[in-house]
């Protein structure tokens, strides 16, 4: 079998080693499925045995393939639950299956099912032997694999354990296959048993174990229950996290750095000068802004609603500069470029999922930016889970955070943004109402470039003067490619606007920028003129009548007054009242269309 045949990340550890070691020559039939239970893998067996095709097979979810085990298939991705000799009755002959589950660094969750012709007959449990409870073949793969097993029984006695429980116990087989864990723990053989403590609680149990050698073993011991519901087998999986503490202390002098660095990275946001966003003349832009200052000075979350390219960054930040986090990190994190493990990886950090381990991973920006403000754009685009991660976190709830940073439950304030209403998106069914109403205490929506002509002049000047700066140059442009401009719809936004000013102050060949510098797309279209291709030929006084509409009624969109409207035509006010009054064109109308 080759690695690109199998669909997981080598950093799965354990079920990527032992998948490795699986091959087509089996007498098995081998399917890998995710915590979702997509199917990710089969080998040759598996299709000879339920008589698909591998390439049927992945495209399948493992709930479909075998409906039969389906309740004991969803408890074993929920749960981490083994299970054994299930019998599988949709097809043509005789099948029995195991369910294995396994779990990433991640904490990502796997499961395997093994599928064969005849039961190993587990429903009577006793003193079997090793070749009665699990295939050779699959003693084979544990036996290879870099983590330890141990196998036991009903009664807590050793079936089995591989050559890397016994390396890491500094043991031999032979010292504790058939012996039961309550005595090899009262004679210190081992310090304590994982096993015993499944038996008590009849539950998946996590704990680090110290040797004698100075090393730490973190013990994750497993039921598997039979069809009644009753213990059959327990599995310990061992894995030696010694360096995780030599991790540690560098993770340590990390996190002492990333607080040294958030009062000089926010000084640099803060000294990045006025931005766009922040330049504004029209009244829609002045509500916007005066909302963001109030909620700048409650230490509430915010919800930023507009059309990408409307400045929702800058605003977020100017409500982080203006609060009383402004000496905090101010983290941005883009929710639609980053998906599933990754996007949690990111935001929450990693660690061991056992309670009592202590040993963190990595850092994620909401831990980073503790103190400060995370920025979270597009947050509709965050999966489900990753959802009621942020929902627990906002409630306060420390359940998901990694293991021994109880105590350092980060204090972040959340800024979100969306391209579309959240509220569209919950009706959809794509987001959480309850995590919906926890974004949106205050929520301002931004309106578009289109919706706030007003503004262009102002932004034309901003960029124009950035330019110059930066390039130590001197380019103007005249009033009258700033009111076409004005007439542009800019489906961009400020984004555009942005671009096209550099654009233009490029390729200008002299300092001032004219009409005849402006691209074609931005010239409105004349409908004059298409009506009078649809009609035939149009006579010259025919198409003068209609330019001069269509240009009256243009300029009365960018201007208030009959004064103003003149001036921009090129006519005095007596004209332009005479023409009105000639094509029938009253003010009040044609500052509505």
């Amino acid at each position: 079998m080759k690695d690109d045949d199998i669909v997981i990340d080598s950093g799965t550890g354990v079920l990527h080693e032992m998948l490795l070691k699986i091959n087509d020559t089996l007498p098995l039939g081998i399917i890998l499925m995710d915590g979702r239970g997509e199917i990710c893998y089969v080998n040759e067996k598996l299709e000879k045995l339920v008589r698909h095709k591998r390439d049927k097979l992945l495209r399948l979810n493992a709930l479909e393939l075998f409906p039969a085990i389906s309740e004991y298939l969803e408890q074993t991705l929920r749960e981490t639950v083994f299970y054994y000799d299930l019998e599988l009755t949709e097809f043509r002959e005789p099948l029995w299956a195991d369910l294995i589950p396994f779990s990433s660094g991640s904490r990502e969750r796997f499961a395997a099912a093994v599928v064969r012709t005849s039961p190993f007959g587990l429903k009577s449990h006793g003193q079997l032997g090793l070749e009665t409870k699990i295939s050779r073949e699959m003693a084979m793969i544990l036996d290879a694999s870099f983590d330890g097993f141990w196998i036991c029984d009903a009664e807590g006695t050793v079936c089995w354990i591989n050559r890397a429980s016994a390396d890491l116990n500094n043991i031999s087989a032979s010292a504790v296959v058939g012996r039961k864990m309550e005595d090899l723990v009262a004679q210190g053989v081992i310090d304590r048993s994982v096993t015993l403590e499944v038996y008590k609680k009849r539950k998946p149990v996590t704990f680090v174990q110290s040797m004698p050698s100075e090393k730490k073993i973190l013990a994750t011991g497993s039921p598997v229950l039979d069809e009644s519901g009753n213990l059959a087998l327990v599995i310990v999986n061992e894995r030696d996290i010694t360096e995780l503490g030599e991790l540690r202390q560098e993770l340590e002098k990390s996190r002492k750095l990333i607080k040294g660095y958030r009062s000089e990275l926010n000084q640099l946001s803060s000294q990045r000068g006025l931005s766009p966003a922040l330049v504004y003349k029209s009244e829609k832009m002045r509500t916007v802004m005066t909302m963001a200052s109030r909620a700048a000075l409650a230490d509430v979350s915010v919800l930023l609603q507009g059309e990408a390219g409307v400045g929702r960054l800058d605003i977020a930040r100017s409500i982080h500069v203006n609060s009383s986090r402004r000496k905090g990190l101010f983290s941005h994190f883009d929710c639609s470029a980053r998906i599933g493990v990754l996007a949690e990886r990111e935001l929450f950090g990693t660690g061991l999922s056992d309670t009592g381990s202590g040993e963190p991973a990595g850092v994620g920006l909401i831990e980073m930016a503790d103190g400060g403000t995370l920025y979270l754009e597009n947050v509709e685009a965050l999966s489900p889970g990753i959802q009621e991660k942020l929902l627990h976190y906002l409630e306060g709830d420390r359940s998901d955070w990694p293991a021994g940073q109880e105590t350092d439950f980060p204090d972040v304030r959340i800024i979100a943004s969306g391209r579309q209403p959240l509220g569209e998106a919950v009706a959809r069914e794509r987001f959480r109402r309850d995590l919906a109403i926890r974004l949106s205490t205050v929520t301002i929506d931004i309106p578009t470039l289109r919706e706030r002509i007003d503004d262009i002049p102002v932004l034309v000047g901003y960029y124009l003067q950035r330019y110059n700066r930066k390039n130590h140059a001197h380019k103007t442009i005249e009033r009258r490619a700033v009111d076409l401009l004005r007439q542009y719809a800019f489906p961009e936004n400020v984004r555009e606007l942005s671009i096209l000013v550099d654009q233009l102050a490029v390729l200008s060949p002299s300092s001032r920028i004219t009409v005849a510098d402006l691209p074609a797309h931005i010239f409105p279209k004349q409908p004059w003129l298409e009506q009078g291709e649809r009609d035939g030929r149009l006579s010259l006084s025919e198409a003068v009548e209609r330019v001069e509409i269509q240009m009256i009624t243009d300029a009365f969109r960018l201007f208030s007054s009959q004064v103003q409207v003149a001036e921009y035509l090129g006519i005095n006010q007596s004209t332009l009242s005479r023409k009105l009054s000639r094509y029938r064109l009253k003010m009040a109308d044609l500052q509505t269309r």
